[in-house]
């Protein structure tokens, strides 16, 4: 069986050290390496411009450049190729930093034996068409989504006019029947040409907002939750005012994130919560926090106004304190079964025990497309009949 054949890019000054390595190569068994070995970097750039090669070896103490400076340059000529570093510097901050900078791996001469070597160029090849193929799929990915997107956005913007029109013809006529007392037939009809009108609307508005999540420009300051949740369930009272539900919200809710966005998954929560507890005979929702490390910083530093504050530590003390902080919407409501938890935040996607109520089935996707653009999570956890929780974080 033909072993495939590995060209290997050698760059080594000293040439007593590229020697040994050529030697310790001959000793490979399971591959077979084709070594091209230059002792400048201007002749590695240049070898790499006119010949193909599948691993390049790199000293990163050459007579035409030093350091750092020698892998990010020959990085740029390449992209695709994986680079192993093998070095007399046995310094590990060093090597960090040339894994970040895209190094395979980073190895220091006389500390590595010759299989040792060999192995970890193959790995190094093998990882690097793994991470050029992730790379393709994510563009892919990343592409299609965009697509969906602006197909999302414009389908919706386009259907709201005749929607409009629709909807405004339906509702004139049905004011015309109900003031001339048509047949309840008629009345029955044009009732539903406008409920359905109002769903419609409903679904576009959410679409339009789940298309523009990821496009919308941030404008991250602290925000008081707790202001917003009492706003929001002002407004929900006032539109059910037979409705006696207890509204329980912890004080002083700070958040780091967009206001509108965070206004926008808050009003999904909590509208979900006060919808599914309407069979509730003592119906109640919970809006609060959980600190996961409260002795680290105080209180005092989540109601501090970030952009008052000159010192770069403290702020960053501050926004660490932001991110251990997990936010709660509790109800005692409808509930559901734990392993339908994955497809809650699916779009159009609604529980078998929900149906019964109205809703789009987007508003929990554009709650985890929020939390996500806040580099956050959110996940939710609940018993049919008992009620629900949902928790998210915001790590932006």
């Amino acid at each position: 069986m033909n072993q495939k054949l590995f060209n290997v890019l050698l760059v080594e000054d000293n040439l007593g050290d590229a020697f040994l390595i050529q030697e310790q190569f001959k000793s490979a068994k399971t591959f077979e390496y084709s070594i091209v070995h230059v002792d400048y970097l201007k002749k590695a750039i240049t070898y790499l411009e006119q010949s193909p090669c599948d691993v390049i070896l790199l000293d990163l103490s050459l007579p035409d450049s030093q350091g750092i400076e020698t892998l990010k340059t020959i990085a740029t000529k390449a992209l695709q190729i994986p680079i192993v570093i093998l070095t007399g510097t046995n310094d590990e901050g060093l090597a960090i930093q040339a894994v970040r900078q895209g190094a395979q791996d980073y190895f220091v001469k006389g500390q590595v034996m010759g299989k040792v070597l060999i192995h970890a160029l193959h790995y190094a090849i093998e990882r690097k068409l793994i991470e050029e193929q992730l790379k393709t799929r994510t563009y892919q990915l990343e592409a299609l989504n965009q697509e969906l997107e602006a197909f999302s956005y414009t389908v919706s913007h386009d259907l709201r006019n005749p929607l409009t029109v629709i909807k405004g013809m339906a509702t004139l006529l049905k004011q015309k029947y109900d003031l001339e007392q048509r047949n309840e037939q008629e009345q029955h009809f044009l009732k539903h040409i406008c409920d359905s009108s109002d769903r419609m609307e409903q679904i576009i508005e959410d679409l339009l907002i789940l298309s523009q999540v990821k496009k919308s420009e941030l404008e991250i300051k602290p925000i008081n939750l707790s202001d917003l949740a009492r706003e929001i369930g002002d407004r929900l009272q006032q539109q059910e005012t037979d409705r006696q539900v207890k509204l329980t919200i912890q004080p002083q809710i700070i958040a780091i994130g967009d206001e509108n966005l965070l206004m926008h998954a808050l009003e999904n929560l909590l509208h979900n919560a006060w919808k599914y507890t309407s069979e509730q005979q003592h119906p109640w929702i919970e809006v609060g926090v959980i600190d996961a490390n409260p002795k680290e910083v105080s209180k005092k530093l989540y109601q501090t106004d970030l952009e008052a504050i000159d010192d770069l530590h403290q702020r960053n003390r501050i926004r660490a304190a932001y991110r251990n902080l997990t936010y709660f919407i509790r109800d005692n409501g409808l509930g559901f079964e734990m392993k339908s938890a994955e497809q809650l935040f699916t779009p159009f996607h609604r529980l078998q025990n929900a149906k019964k109520f109205e809703g789009t089935g987007i508003g929990l996707a554009i709650v985890q497309r929020i939390i996500h653009r806040h580099d956050g999570r959110i996940w939710a956890e609940a018993a049919e009949g008992e009620g629900a929780t949902f928790y998210f974080t915001l790590a932006i």
